[in-house]
Formats: structure tokens, C-alpha cells, sequence
């Protein structure tokens, strides 16, 4: 059976473009059920035009998840609330370094909203596009954009669209990036390249690489299970806002009591000295 894609695909995903490069940005764009087809053409078209070094770092790129897809899609959408949400690590991180923490509250005020306007807007392409919506995945794609929030290096990743699986933060250090990027295989390749020595050509072809099984599509959730979810954590994130503000409230609160009192007793400290001069002055 040819389980090559159709001519038609090979054009939706970008094929006709020029360099390796902007190909394997169409692969991660397209439809990760054809990516292994459409991967494997590219390495082998790659192969028969005598670049073999690119041929082997486009058949070494591995399919994304769900949840990478989704990020992908985001990335390559170029969707404002995901690149409010960028923005908004950046300041975050540089507030932190900076030991600013009136600054990190103010700006921790708004993230669960702004974390909810990606995942919403996410899935509204998603459905434009005629994808499926994964609610375990978006929690996977949730995931993602906090390790973004919290590393620079992570947050580089998101926006460049190749993800190969979805990231994790566990609330300290850096973000484990090694499983990540798509794009990591192309530049440990590329960074010994000018070194290598040509590969001698092979008396016999190569055979054709084995295909990966393509992955069976995952049940659809029910709407309304999913619009429960999406509800319970709005009205969690609302809260978790309205704690942050009360916080942010009492710390100010506080400060001004400590100021009021501190002014109070520099005010009966200089009313004492004053009735003592006064007492004594007084025949």
C-alpha cells in the first residue's frame, strides 16, 4: 500500500517551499496524523537531490503530541493573548530578578485571566481549522505556557513553533527542554557539519525506513463536561485573582498601619517633651 501523501497534501502543508528549513516549519504546521508520510518524502526528496546530511536530520524529527501541536498552532497563528502572555513572562522574570515583588504581584494580578484568553482562543482556531479539542491536552498545553512564564529559554521554544512535546515547570530551577524541540536534532547536526567528512556513497540504495504507526485518534470529550470544566476553573482563577488583590491590599494596609503607628507614638514622644519643658518653665 503507498502511504505516500497525496500530491494535494504535500502542496497544504508547504512543501513547494524553498530550504529544508521553512519545509520543516510547514511539517509542524500541518496535520500531525500526516506528519510521518510528509517527513519521510521530504527526507527521501532531500536524499535523492544529494543533500544527505539534510535528509538525515529531517528523518530524525519526531511527530509532535497533541499538546505540541496545539502550541504550535498557537505559535505559528501568531495569537495576541499568546503573545500577551509572552510578553507578560518577560516582564515577570525581570521583575523577579530584579527582587520588584510589588511589581510581580501587580503583574500576577491579570495571568489566570490571560491564562484562560489563550486556552479560549486556542481552541476557537482549533475549531476553525476543523481540529479536534483534546481537554487532556489543553491541560498539557496549560502546563506549557507556565513554563514559558517562568524560563526564557522555554518561552523561545513555545514561540518557535517546532515543539515536539509538551513542557512542564515544577515551580523551581530551569525548565527540562531536552524532549522539547524539534528543531534541537537539526542544530547538533548542523553545528558538526562543517567538520564531517563526506559520506562515501553507498553501492546499494538504502532501503526505505520502516513507518511509524499513526496514532488512533483520541474520543471526543463531551461539550458540556468540557464547558463544566472551563467554568469551575474561571470561577477558580476569579478567586485566585481576588485573593491576590486582597493580599496586595493588605500588604498595603498593613504598611500604612505600621507608618500610622510609628507617627503616633513620634507625636506623644514630642508631646511629653513638650509638657516637661513646659513644666519646667512654669514658676
Amino acid at each position: 500500500m503507498d502511504r505516500r501523501p497525496p500530491r494535494r497534501l504535500l502542496a497544504v502543508l508547504g512543501l513547494g517551499l524553498t530550504g529544508p528549513d521553512a519545509r520543516v516549519d510547514a511539517l509542524y504546521a500541518g496535520d500531525p496524523a500526516a506528519f510521518v508520510a510528509a517527513r519521510d518524502a521530504l527526507a527521501k526528496e532531500l536524499r535523492a537531490g544529494g543533500d544527505r546530511e539534510a535528509a538525515a536530520r529531517v528523518k530524525a524529527l519526531r511527530r509532535p503530541s497533541v499538546a505540541a501541536w496545539y502550541v504550535n498552532i498557537a505559535a505559528r497563528a501568531s495569537l495576541v493573548s499568546l503573545r500577551e502572555w509572552l510578553a507578560l513572562g518577560a516582564s515577570m522574570r525581570e521583575a523577579q530578578a530584579g527582587l520588584d515583588m510589588a511589581a510581580v504581584r501587580s503583574l500576577s494580578a491579570g495571568r489566570a485571566a490571560l491564562e484562560n484568553r489563550v486556552i479560549r482562543d486556542l481552541t476557537a482556531h482549533l475549531r476553525t481549522l476543523g481540529a479536534s479539542v483534546s481537554a487532556p491536552a489543553l491541560d498539557e498545553v496549560r502546563d506549557t505556557l507556565r513554563a514559558a512564564l517562568a524560563d526564557a529559554a522555554a518561552a523561545e521554544l513555545v514561540a518557535s513553533g517546532r515543539l515536539e512535546r509538551a513542557l512542564s515547570y515544577g515551580g523551581f530551577g530551569e525548565v527540562d527542554l531536552s524532549a522539547a524541540l524539534a528543531a534541537m536534532a537539526q542544530a547538533r547536526a548542523a553545528a558538526g557539519e562543517d567538520d564531517a567528512e563526506p559520506e562515501r556513497e553507498p553501492d546499494h540504495p538504502e532501503p526505505e525506513p520502516e513507518q511509524e504507526p499513526e496514532p488512533e485518534p483520541e474520543p471526543e470529550p463531551d461539550p458540556a463536561l468540557v464547558a463544566a470544566v472551563y467554568e469551575a476553573r474561571e470561577r477558580r482563577d476569579r478567586a485566585d485573582d481576588a485573593v491576590a488583590r486582597a493580599e496586595a491590599a493588605l500588604a498595603v494596609a498593613q504598611r500604612e498601619l505600621r507608618e500610622a503607628k510609628q507617627e503616633l507614638r513620634d507625636a506623644k514622644a514630642a508631646l511629653t517633651a513638650a509638657e516637661r519643658t513646659l513644666a519646667e518653665q512654669t514658676p
